[in-house]
This record gives C-alpha cells, sequence and structure tokens, in this order.
C-alpha cells in the first residue's frame, strides 16, 4: 500500500515539472516577480494536496488494519 502511494505521488510530479517549469519560465522573461509567485502558488498548493492525501491514507491505512 505505502510503495503504491509513493509511486503514484512520484509519478505524478515528475509528470508536471516539464510544463511547471516551462510555464514558469514564459513568466520569468516578461516578469520574474509573476514567476517567482506562480511557483511559491504552485508548491504551497501542491504541498497542501500531499499533506492531505497522505492523511487519507493514513485513515484508510488505520481503518483496512484495524478490520483485520
Amino acid at each position: 500500500d505505502l510503495r503504491k502511494q509513493q509511486t503514484a505521488h512520484r509519478t505524478k510530479m515528475e509528470a508536471f515539472t516539464p510544463a511547471i517549469d516551462a510555464a514558469a519560465k514564459l513568466l520569468y522573461d516578461k516578469d520574474p516577480k509573476l514567476a517567482i509567485e506562480f511557483l511559491t502558488d504552485y508548491t504551497h498548493n501542491t504541498a497542501l494536496n500531499v499533506i492531505n492525501d497522505w492523511r487519507d491514507f493514513g485513515n484508510f491505512l488505520l481503518v483496512k488494519y484495524l478490520d483485520g
């Protein structure tokens, strides 16, 4: 269960990274402050999503293994 969850998160991040980098580069070329804001928002929201996903996963594991 744990490896599956880790792999899903890693795969998603690896897939998104080139697009996020390209968007940040375009923004940076026009306005560096906008690129910084974009990356800050992206990383903040991504971190919140990962935290929520792991919390939910923890609850899933608790119920799964509590029931035997």
